[in-house]
């Protein structure tokens, strides 16, 4: 049967049996279907409160930590933020050696004597501390904090230290000295040892925040301490990434 000029192997419409007619109609109920399910989805999409900007600053551990976060609650990011902030200022009770009661100090007093019992915070950083001195071959060493103690009184202005001063408080530097008993008692085996974690601390704090923030659904945020530790999670909505300015020295 020649149907036109081109025998296409399907018959027109003229000469379609009303079967075939009336499956037709059912394909357009079914389209439409798709569609009306389609737009309904996306309206329900539309219709989910955007992420609210929330943006506090705290003055911790002798700098300013921010944190801003991204979240369809502000008032519970806001929380969170607050949680965070309290989180780093516990840390600062343990790691800072600015306080004369801190663990920290407490521990740059005594362990010459004995095994000092130490804050599991306080344990655990030091343990990643000497994990990293061993990988850098003592590029990374904490306890140069007599060196450390030293040139800021000099930057203070109190005086230029003489070289053969900064030569015996070298030999009291080496982390080799630094002895762990788990799974928390720390001893110096160097009389004038002592601890400086400003190297570390605040990357420490910094993941202790990122982990609170997870705990409480906060998925897109970026912890800021001090310009020097900076920690980007997940991105701002709409966004690749987050966007850092970087300071000219």
């Amino acid at each position: 049967m020649r149907w036109n000029k081109l025998n296409t192997g399907v018959p027109p419409a003229s000469v379609r049996t009303p079967r075939q007619r009336s499956g037709g109609r059912r394909g357009t109920g079914a389209l439409l279907w798709f569609v009306l399910i389609a737009f309904a989805l996306v309206s329900a999409t539309n219709s989910e409160p955007a992420a609210s900007f929330v943006h506090k600053k705290k003055y911790i551990m002798g700098t300013v930590f921010e944190i801003v976060a991204y979240d369809k609650s502000p008032a519970r990011a806001s929380d969170v933020i607050d949680k965070a902030f309290q989180e780093i200022a516990r840390l600062d009770e343990v790691m800072s050696n600015y306080k004369s009661d801190s663990a920290l100090s407490r521990l740059n007093r005594s362990a010459h004597f004995h095994a000092e019992v130490v804050p599991h915070d306080l344990y655990r950083v030091i343990e990643e501390s000497l994990l990293y001195s061993r990988l850098s071959g003592g590029k990374f060493d904490i306890s140069v904090a007599p060196l450390v103690n030293l040139w800021k009184a000099a930057m203070r202005g109190e005086h230029v230290p003489p070289s053969a001063e900064e030569e015996k408080l070298r030999r009291c530097v080496g982390y080799q000295n630094i002895a762990l008993f788990p799974p928390d008692r720390i001893e110096f085996r160097s009389p004038c040892l002592q601890v400086d974690l400003g190297a570390i601390g605040k990357g420490y704090a910094v993941d202790r925040a990122v982990e609170i923030l997870r705990s409480y659904g906060v998925e897109r945020a970026l912890i800021n301490a001090g310009g020097s530790t900076i920690y980007a999670m997940s991105s701002p909505p709409g966004q690749t990434a987050w966007l850092v300015h970087l300071r000219d020295p």
